[in-house]
């Protein structure tokens, strides 16, 4: 049970042929795994883009609903920017500061130009019950409704290419 495997000349051990054949297998496989990872990067980026759009969106539903006041949401390019109308008025005052957030993860666009959230988190419909923002990604094209509600879904497309 013992016994070693001896090749013709006395030795144990695998011939270079064997070996060159195991590293090439492996190197195979590893440039297939590569490729795989390859094409998966350009998805990963959009769906943490659009992830963090989503995230947004409900963080600034949340800020109406915990302050109690209207916020007024819209795109600017990347960047998802709003205003808390503190006073109550309907108009950006001094003291009503502009927030952007986003750093430009993609280009984004936005039906209507703007919304703006009640006290309640839902939107208040000037011209759409509601808000569409949509993006053609790196590999495909994302649409987000905001419902009346302030519910956000996400709706995307086959591939693009």
């Amino acid at each position: 049970m013992n016994e070693k495997i001896q090749t013709g000349n006395g030795r144990a051990g695998f011939s270079l042929v064997e070996l060159m054949v195991s590293v090439g297998v492996i190197a195979i496989l590893g440039a297939v795994g590569f490729l795989d990872y390859a094409r998966m990067i350009p998805e990963l980026r959009d769906e943490r883009a659009t992830g963090e759009v989503i995230s947004r969106v409900r963080q600034v539903r949340m800020e109406a609903v915990s302050r109690n006041l209207k916020v007024e949401w819209w795109l600017d390019g990347g960047d998802l920017c709003w205003w808390v109308d503190g006073n109550r008025d309907g108009v950006q005052d001094s003291g009503e500061v502009t927030r952007a957030a986003l750093d430009d993860r993609g280009e984004y666009s936005m039906y209507p130009d703007q919304a703006t959230f009640d006290s309640r988190g839902e939107i208040i419909p000037e011209v759409y019950p509601g808000a569409v923002i949509w993006s053609r990604q790196l590999t495909k094209v994302t649409v987000l409704v905001v419902s009346a509600n302030g519910h956000v879904r996400e709706y995307q497309s086959a591939a693009v290419n």
